[in-house]
This record gives C-alpha cells, sequence and structure tokens, in this order.
C-alpha cells in the first residue's frame, strides 16, 4: 500500500509522488556499454558488521520512502535514481532522514509537474532542455524565473521554499554529471557554480573568511544569515515585562499568565514538557524523545555542577537533535536540577506507568527504562526517535509483533504537541482576547532572554552570557546567537528583564 501525496499548486499535470510502505536499498552500479551509454544496475544492498560477526549484513528496510511518479503514471527514472543514490551515500556517513526525502522528492515533483504542465504549450522542453548557445533558456533557469514570479503574488510560496526547491533541482543536475548520467554538454547550462567568500566569528571570538560554494540557481542575497531566524523558524520569546497585557485591572507578565493558564487545563504530562522547553532552550524534537534510562543514568552518576546535570544528545546519542543526521552533530544539554527530579518523579507517577504499558517497549519488558519520558493517553511517543526505529528491526522486538507492522507504524512527527497547542491558545484568547499567538518554538527563545537577562542582572558582561547562551543553544559561532537574539536591537529591552520568578510547577502528589 502506498500513499499518494498530491499538490496544491495549479498545474496542468498529474505528476506526483508516494510513499511506499517498505523500501529495500538496493546497490547501484553504473556500467558503460559498448556504444557509450550508461546501464544502471542494481543488486541487494550489503554491509559488514563486525559487531554482527558476520561477514555481510542486509540492508535495513526503510518505512515511506518516496517514489516520483510521471503524468502517465510511469516512475520518472531519473528523479528516483537521483534519491535512491543520495540516500545510499548519506547513509554509509549517518542515519538520513526520511523526513529529508520526502523534502527532496516534493521538491522534485513541483519541478516535474512545472515541466510537465509547460509541455502543453511547449511540446519540446523535458527536464534535460537546455538548447546550445541560449543559456537563459535552459529548462533550470526558466523554473527559476517561474518561482521569482510566484513570489510576487499574494499568499505564494516563501522564499525559502523556492530556493530550497532550486538547491535540490542543482544537486539533482549535479548527480546527473558527475555519474555521467547524461553527456557533460547536455547539462552544462543547468546552473554554474559561484564562490562567496563570507566572514565568520568562531566561539573564541576571531574573525575569519570561509568559502562557501553556491551556484545561479537560487532567488534573494546569498549572504542572507538564515539562522538569524533558526534554520527559517520565526522566534519570539514570551517576556515578563509587566504591563504587557491588562486583565481586570492588574498587570501580570506574559510568562506567568502562559504557565498559570496550562497549570489550569490540568495535563501535567504537558505541564512539564512545557517546561523543558523553557527551563533548557531544547527543541521539541529533543524533549520528545528524552529516555528514561539516560535521565536515570545522569542523576546517579554526576555531581551537578551549579544545580545542574548535563546530558549528551544527537547523533550517536539516544536522545534526537534535530539535523543530526544530516550533520551528525551532538552537544550537551543542561538540565537544573529541580527539573530532573521533578520528571523523575513523573516517570514514577501512575499516569506515566499505565502510558508505558500501552507503548511498543510496554513497562514489563526488560528494557521498561528504556523508554520515553513523554507519552501520550495512547502510549505513543510525541516524535518518533532514532532508538526505536533501529529497534523495530531487532530481532529481540520484532518476535512480538509481525513484519508488516515493523516498518508500517506511524512514525510521529509531533501532533500532539501541535494540538495541546491549539489547545492553549483558545484558553489564552478565551482569558485575553488580544493575546498574541504562543508557538511551542517560543520556549526557545523565551529561555535565551531569562538566562541573557538572569546573567546581565546578576552584573555580568552581555557579551560573556552571549557566549554561554550560544553553546546551551548549539549554536556554532557567537554570531548566530546574537543575530538570533536581536541582540542589536533588543539589547535595551534585555537589560530591563526583571529577573524571572518562575511559580513552581513540579508538583508532589500522585499523578
Amino acid at each position: 500500500m502506498t500513499q499518494k501525496i498530491k499538490s496544491k499548486e495549479v498545474l496542468n499535470s498529474s505528476a506526483h509522488y508516494k510513499l511506499i510502505e517498505a523500501h529495500i536499498p538496493s546497490n547501484i552500479l553504473y556500467k558503460e556499454t559498448e556504444d557509450y551509454k550508461v546501464d544502471v544496475l542494481f543488486e541487494p544492498a550489503k554491509y559488514e558488521d563486525l559487531s554482527y560477526r558476520a561477514s555481510h549484513v542486509e540492508e535495513k528496510v526503510i518505512p515511506a520512502f518516496p517514489i516520483i511518479y510521471q503524468g502517465d503514471g510511469k516512475p520518472w527514472d531519473l528523479g528516483n535514481l537521483y534519491l535512491h543514490h543520495d540516500f545510499l551515500m548519506k547513509s554509509k556517513e549517518s542515519n538520513p532522514s526520511i523526513e529529508t526525502y520526502q523534502s527532496k522528492a516534493k521538491a522534485l515533483t513541483m519541478y516535474l509537474r512545472w515541466i510537465e504542465h509547460k509541455q502543453k504549450e511547449y511540446p519540446h522542453i523535458n527536464v534535460l532542455y537546455f538548447p546550445e548557445g541560449k543559456p537563459e533558456q535552459a529548462v533550470s533557469k526558466a523554473y527559476k524565473r517561474h518561482l521569482g514570479s510566484e513570489l510576487k503574488k499574494t499568499d505564494s510560496i516563501s522564499l525559502s521554499t523556492a530556493n530550497a526547491r532550486l538547491r535540490e533541482i542543482k544537486n539533482f543536475y549535479q548527480y546527473l554529471l558527475e555519474y555521467e548520467i547524461v553527456d557533460s554538454y547536455e547539462q552544462g547550462d543547468a546552473y554554474k557554480t559561484k564562490v562567496y567568500t563570507l566572514w565568520t566569528t568562531n566561539k573564541v571570538g576571531l574573525s575569519r573568511a570561509i568559502t562557501v560554494k553556491g551556484s545561479d540557481l537560487t532567488l534573494g542575497s546569498p549572504e542572507k544569515n538564515i539562522e538569524a531566524s533558526d534554520f527559517g523558524e520565526k522566534l519570539t520569546p514570551i517576556t515578563n515585562l509587566k504591563g504587557r497585557i491588562d486583565i481586570e485591572d492588574w498587570e501580570i507578565d506574559e510568562q506567568d499568565f502562559v504557565l498559570e493558564t496550562i497549570m489550569e487545563m490540568g495535563d501535567y504530562t504537558y505541564e512539564l514538557f512545557y517546561q523543558w522547553g523553557i527551563q533548557t532552550g531544547a527543541r521539541k524534537e529533543t524533549i520528545s524523545t528524552l529516555n528514561i534510562s539516560e535521565l536515570k543514568r545522569i542523576y546517579k552518576e554526576q555531581r551537578p555542577a551549579n544545580n545542574e546535570y548535563v546530558l549528551r544528545i544527537g547523533y550517536g546519542h539516544l536522545t534526537d537533535l534535530k539535523y543530526q543526521g544530516k550533520s551528525g552533530k551532538n552537544m550537551s544539554l543542561h538540565i537544573p536540577k529541580s527539573l530532573l527530579e521533578a520528571t523523575l518523579r513523573y516517570v514514577e507517577s501512575e499516569r506515566a506507568l499505565e502510558r508505558r504499558e500501552l507503548s511498543y517497549y510496554g513497562q514489563t519488558n526488560p528494557k521498561s527504562d528504556f523508554n520515553y519520558v513523554f507519552l501520550n493517553r495512547d502510549g505513543n511517543p510525541f516524535m518518533t526517535a532514532e532508538f526505536e526505529i533501529d529497534d523495530r528491526q531487532e530481532d529481540a522486538y520484532s518476535a512480538r509483533i509481525n513484519k508488516k507492522n515493523r516498518v508500517t507504524f506511524k512514525k510521529r512527527s509531533g501532533s500532539s504537541i501541535d494540538a495541546f497547542m491549539r489547545r492553549l491558545n483558545s484558553a489564552l484568547k478565551e482569558k485575553e482576547p488580544s493575546f498574541r499567538k504562543v508557538k511551542f518554538h517560543d520556549t526557545r527563545a523565551t529561555f535565551a532572554y531569562n538566562y541573557m537577562a538572569d546573567f546581565i542582572n546578576d552584573g555580568g558582561d552581555p557579551s560573556k552570557a552571549i557566549d554561554q547562551c550560544a553553546v546551551r543553544l548549539g549554536h556554532s559561532n557567537t554570531d548566530t546567537t546574537r543575530a538570533y537574539l536581536n541582540y542589536q536591537r533588543d539589547k535595551a529591552l534585555i537589560a530591563r528583564l526583571l529577573k524571572n520568578k518562575r511559580k513552581s510547577l513540579y508538583k508532589t502528589e500522585t499523578l
């Protein structure tokens, strides 16, 4: 069974992509024929794994892998070949995200739909249309102009989305040329490589020039710092400045208002989840995949410095970090002692035990501590961790579920969190109609502002606070953190922030 993904863009094309339930990767062999063409052959993907004491191990089954189909219903050979090859190459370095390849498939599908739409008027064009001596008539350049015109329309695609599509098209043509799937002269005008020199400041304050390769398949300025809004996500801190809202003639701060509203909603699981965002600055991908066994381990083994415990997260660790598969990134998460202790009390509560009974790992499993901290009422995680995807491939777990459910289980991507935020915003609006919409990701900016405010109010140097804040947010340099906080614009606001005296939300009664 496959899931067909339809496009909302109005184009005269039936091209689409589907997510197949069980995809088994194959090695790709490129063989030159006698007439100098390239045949593409497939064989089962195997690799050496000494930990299993086996000479070769079959590659794992991949769920929800995208396959692109042309408007005539046939699989698109070049597009699918590129996706398959790229996935295999990335798998040798890290665990690539399936969502990444679904996004790649969407970008290529939109390109194919546009080409098929244009073919109704210009039958001679195709994905390899690069007329000699007329580089601006290349199909890729024409698509760039199409996206540029779409950006001028109201409620059209964003600049980041348009450039993401163009980058994928550039990567697609680069693959075709590198592996000689097409002749070089055919592909030469698809894009032109450009080299940019950028200046950046590292963690110790030293400036250096870095060289960045790009292409002319881009819209807008290549120097624009997309990390200033945290990978394209606009952040707005929940402030604690008095006087922002006035309810029944008495002033409150935004943070207290939001947290008290969450408490009134009466669901401690989400209350605690929200506190993890406020007090650690962690993204929802990290909080959703916190593992009970890891929290118990650091609580037992570590002596907290400054009343904080440190948990390693990201690539090579149990708790996930956004983009870890793409970059192999990991970092240290600083956890306040009171927050960790409240969480350990929660995982032993009746509510948490009942939810673990319904979970994939179960409460009676020998690895019962090897489970998520946060589960919904049905025993499902808020977001599926990489460790569960790996465990579902192992015989120790697959023995108690059939093979179909090993790969067709629903990978959770945060819908429970989204539903909670909708309920929260409704409750906030009911209490104060003028209150702005709150996103869970705002807790990350709120943590940064609280951290800066506490440091400054204690007499610290703001520049040093930025260095420490950058480490805790996982930023590679302080330039990102300064842009992230809009420091130059908001330093007066930060200096005026009152030291946050948050109410304790850590309950001791049975949950």
